[in-house]
Order: structure tokens, then sequence, then C-alpha cells
């Protein structure tokens, strides 16, 4: 599998096209923002997707869910505790950002297949109460969203966060994935689970 990130929106939001190099079969992981961008990106690689996933409801990982989804005519993803955040929402701007509902309410354990692959989902409430991670055990990866970035953790203080919610999610939900496993967060650079336990606080944060 490979993994195309783009960074999207004024804030600066990780969109990832995570495609099969044979097949060309992919999944679009949280398209925030610049729609027309991200299909122009997607038809460039000839890719073939065959979902939208967001990783948690914030308007900037799912902004351009009708715009992508609608034009390649594939289902949108979310954990079903987000689910609600689909709709109307207002961005850090105070402009009203609409989506349509989810196709699809993903489950803490869930198998997504895509290609001969299959996407695990993790979830990881804290940023918001159905943030999640997808897992690629044979690539050995995983598209982390607001939960972690490399060296801290996302926001707890909006609508649906908690701080001890987050410090367990990346402490004991985290905590079976193997130290090589890479992490694409939803902001920023990516790095290992081998980086955040050494030098991510919130890896050995005691309440």
């Amino acid at each position: 599998m490979k993994v195309e990130p783009l960074v999207v929106g004024p804030i600066e939001a990780n969109c990832y096209l995570v495609y099969a190099e044979d097949s060309k079969e992919a999944a679009i992981i949280d398209p925030g923002a610049d729609g027309q961008r991200i299909i122009a990106e997607i038809d460039r690689l000839s890719l073939s997707p065959k979902m939208v996933i967001n990783t948690h409801g914030h308007y900037d990982h799912v902004g351009a869910n009708d715009d992508v989804a609608g034009h390649f005519d594939i289902p949108v993803y979310i954990y079903r505790d987000d689910a609600g955040m689909l709709g109307s929402q207002q961005d850090f701007f105070g402009m009203q950002v609409h989506t349509r509902a989810a196709d699809r309410e993903m489950a803490d354990g869930d198998k997504i297949p895509l290609a001969s692959q299959e996407i695990t989902v993790i979830h990881t409430p804290g940023h918001t109460r159905g943030g999640c991670v997808l897992y690629l055990e044979k690539e050995g990866i995983a598209f982390t969203g607001d939960t972690v970035f490399k060296g801290t953790v996302g926001r707890t203080d909006l609508e649906g966060g908690s701080f001890e919610e987050i410090v367990t999610s990346v402490q004991k939900r985290l905590a079976d994935l193997p130290d090589e496993t890479v992490l694409y967060p939803g902001h920023g650079p990516k790095t290992t689970l081998a980086f955040e336990r050494q030098h991510n606080p919130y890896f050995r944060w005691e309440a």
C-alpha cells in the first residue's frame, strides 16, 4: 500500500489517499477541504476510490466529504459516536460547513476491506467522543486523526473532548500496536509509535 498525503484547508489538516499499487483501490481519509484538489490528485494517480473515512467529525476533517464522495459516488464512513456531527457545524471562522449524513457508522473493532488489506477501527475518544484510529496491520501504519500528533495529543477543550479519555486512549487503546507502527496524524508530520512512547509525555502521564 502507498500513502499520499495532502495538506488541505486554512488550518492545514492532513488528508490521506491510501491505495494498493497494483489495483489502485483507494480509501480517502479525512477530506477536510479543497475537494477539487483532492479529486485532481486522485485522477492524476489513476486511483479507484472505494470510500471516504473520517477519523472524527470536526469540520476540518469532513468539509470536503460531499464534494469527494459525490464525485466518485462512494460511501462516507464515520465512527458512530461522531455521526451526529455530520450535517451542519461552524468552522473556527464562523462559517457554516454542511455535510451529508454518513453511509456507514463504524464501531470499535470493525474491519474495513481495502484491496488485499483490512483497516481495523480502534475507538480513541478524547478529542471527540467518536475519534478513532485506522490501523492497517499488514502495512504497519495507522491514521491517528487528532488523537495523536508528533510529541503531543489533540486538544480536549471542545465539545465532546476529555483529557482523561485521550490519555487513556493513547496509553491503553494503542498499547497493543508494535513500536515500529508508522503514525499518520491529522495535522503535522508522521511519526512512529516507538518515538511517541519515548518522547510524548501523554504516553506516560499519570492521572
